[in-house]
This record gives C-alpha cells, structure tokens and sequence, in this order.
C-alpha cells in the first residue's frame, strides 16, 4: 500500500510483471506510482488486482502511474491481466497527463463473452460452459463471487434470452 516513488530512467523488461491494486482509496490524486528526475518506458505485464471485497463502478478511473510535468512516459504494456471478480467489467489503461489512467467498464451484456462481440451465438454459449467448467471468472456471473453455481447458469441464460442492448 501507499506511493513508490522512482528516480532516474527505468526501462521495463518485456518480462517484467508489475501489480497494481484498485479499490476505493484511490480518490483524487492518489497514485501508486511516481517517477521523478526521468522517464519511465512501460513493457510487460499489468496485473490489476482489487481490495478485498472492492466492486467498481461503470466509468470508475484510478491514476497508476504519475510523473513529474517535465518526465516523460513511454511505451505501454504489452498484456494487461484484469481482477478476479467480480465479473461484466473490462479494464482499459490510457496514457493521460504524464500518466497511466486505468478505467473499470462494465460489459455491456454479460452473456456476450466470445467474439464476434454485439452478436450472441453458439460461441458464447461454449465459452461460458468452457469457464463454467474450468472455474473461469468470465462465467462467474452471480453472487457469491469465486462459487461457479448454478446461479451463474441462471444468470447466462436470462441474460442470453434477453439479448444485447
């Protein structure tokens, strides 16, 4: 928890990992990571995890990454791995202001999990069973979070039947 602070030039291995948590404390101008006196070039992966029991909201946006006005960020990162739970939101990261915005979206319509997206088809239907089956968070789509039940097949199917938006 709290602010890493990065002086100098940091370049980012294509196989560099970093972990950044979201979750209600991040309000204002709260950011997990700040670098000073360089540039900070970004590569490998992006794992966003949430605090404990956290749900976003549509449209939620958390500054990760903040450098000072006269420091330069470059690159993006190759995978972004999004939270477990809870599922219907997608997460995109944008450079903004000398810094890596996330921002959590929910998914339009729950049941449209395979391409093509806007369509819902066979596709879907196998690839919730597949994370059905597997204990994937894509097809955990009803409380309690983390228990693949069959509220979450009851929640695929009204979903399904209802159609996108």
């Amino acid at each position: 928890e709290g602010t890493v602070e990065i002086d100098g030039d940091v370049v980012m291995a294509p196989s560099a990992a970093l972990r950044m948590e979201l979750g209600d404390s991040f309000l204002g101008d709260e950011i997990e990571l700040r670098f000073n006196n360089g540039s900070l070039t970004l590569g490998g992966t992006l794992v966003l995890e949430l605090e404990d029991s956290f749900v976003p909201f549509d449209g939620q946006s958390w500054f990760l990454i903040r450098g000072e006005p006269d420091n330069e960020l470059f690159g993006s990162f190759d995978s972004v791995v999004p939270p477990d739970g809870p599922p219907g939101f997608t997460y995109a990261t944008e450079l903004v202001f000398g810094g890596l915005r996330v921002t959590a979206n929910a998914a339009p319509c729950p049941a449209d999990i395979a391409e093509p997206f806007g369509v819902l088809d066979l596709g879907d239907i196998n690839a919730f069973i597949n994370g059905f089956v597997t204990q994937d968070p894509i097809a955990d789509l009803a409380s309690p979070t983390g228990v693949w039940d069959l509220s979450d097949v009851n929640a695929f199917l009204a979903s399904f039947v209802a159609g996108c938006p």
